[in-house]
């Protein structure tokens, strides 16, 4: 008989070849940057916004703003939908991916709990290929680019926000959404269905963002967990045996200027001198970010060719699963490689370019999932 795998210790040797990827690529970014390189420290306090799996908040302990009327008609909204017995659409989902992945899908895994739904009532709406964001809630999803164009997305997402008086927030029901709803509903033979909609949790959360209310009322109303991205599949045919994904483009945090382009296409060109690195930027257009453009050198892999509107969230959602690191712009989307398990360092060169209190939540919840570091650096 031939030998055997010891797969524990083949499991820990990857982990260490990732995190040592991950402290290289940070002792150079500190590097190019003029900054010392930090040491780790004794771990802190556990953060108060955690995620708690199968436990149980104290019920005699109510936080801050429990008892304001956006909290009392959230919690009996939720209560009347689960009630009701009938399909609930959850969406759809239309704008940024950080809001997405940083509130409103917490906020839907609460409401799940709260009201103790059936996963099978539940059906998620969002574009992209997103499906695997919502699967510990339910395995209901509906694809928007299924059953509509980009072009045709674009134009309807850019009426809403006209009709918002310029806002991409979800902050009431719009044509867009109700046509959407319509086309969901006639596709899956639906009558009376139940609509749970972004704009309960903006009307919600807006009470931390106006800063009237404390970090611990975001937790009341949330419920974090991993993203288990999926096996990479037949994108592993396409990719590196080892790489690091990237996606830099430019954005109010990292301004599209001369001086960031040069420091992205040179940190780029020293990444390649130590491992492959994974290009994640798409070519297409579905938000207000530009991707920056591309670096041609022998070790960058694009798989823009493998990405369409219908599932450009689920291919990058993989191969930020697969990666020995991530690193990019500072942005929403750099959320998505701690959720994953995947360390990410993400770049900002203008400090008053994005909000320090989605920063602070996004901080807290990877300390407490313990699954990916998260390092912002200027």
């Amino acid at each position: 008989r031939g030998p055997t795998v010891d797969e524990p210790a083949l499991i820990k040797a990857l982990q260490d070849g990732r995190r040592r990827v991950f402290v290289a690529l940070k002792h150079y970014a500190q590097s190019q940057l003029g900054e010392k390189v930090l040491t780790a420290g004794p771990a802190g306090p556990a953060s108060g916004l955690t995620p708690k799996p199968g436990r149980q908040r104290d019920p005699a302990k109510k936080p801050a703003g429990w008892d304001l009327p956006e909290a009392e008609s959230a919690r009996e909204q939720i209560t009347m939908l689960a009630r009701s017995g009938r399909p609930v659409l959850v969406g759809p989902w239309l704008s940024e991916t950080g809001f997405e992945l940083l509130y409103w899908i917490p906020f839907i895994a609460w409401a799940k709990a709260y009201g103790n739904f059936d996963p099978s009532q539940l059906i998620v709406i969002s574009r992209g290929g997103a499906a695997s964001w919502y699967r510990g809630i339910t395995d209901q999803y509906e694809e928007i680019f299924s059953f509509m164009s980009p072009d045709d997305f674009r134009r309807g997402n850019e009426e809403r926000i006209v009709e918002r008086g310029g806002r991409q927030k979800h902050l009431t029901v719009s044509a867009f959404d109700r046509e959407i709803v319509r086309r969901v509903s006639e596709r899956r033979g639906l009558t009376g269905a139940q609509l749970l909609h972004p704009s309960l949790m903006y009307g919600l959360f807006k009470e931390f963002w106006f800063q009237r209310t404390p970090v611990s009322f975001v937790e009341s109303f949330t419920s974090f967990a991993p993203i288990v991205a999926p096996d990479l599949g037949e994108l592993r045919a396409a990719l590196p045996e080892r790489y690091v994904a990237a996606k830099f483009y430019g954005n109010t945090a990292l301004p599209e200027t001369p001086g960031n382009r040069a420091f992205m296409a040179s940190y780029l060109e020293e990444l390649t001198r130590h491992t492959d690195v994974v290009l994640l930027n798409t070519g297409q257009r579905f938000d207000d970010h530009d991707d920056m453009p591309r670096i041609n050198r022998a070790r960058l892999h694009s798989v823009e060719h493998l990405m369409t509107p219908e599932n450009n969230l689920d291919v990058q959602t993989r191969i930020i699963g697969g990666a020995d690191a991530f690193v990019g712009t500072y942005g929403g989307f750099s959320y998505l490689a701690p959720f994953c398990g995947t360390s990410a360092i993400a770049f900002y060169s203008h400090a008053t370019g994005f909000r320090f209190d989605h920063l602070e939540v996004a901080k807290r919840v990877f300390s407490g999932l313990r699954m990916g570091a998260f390092v912002e650096l200027d």
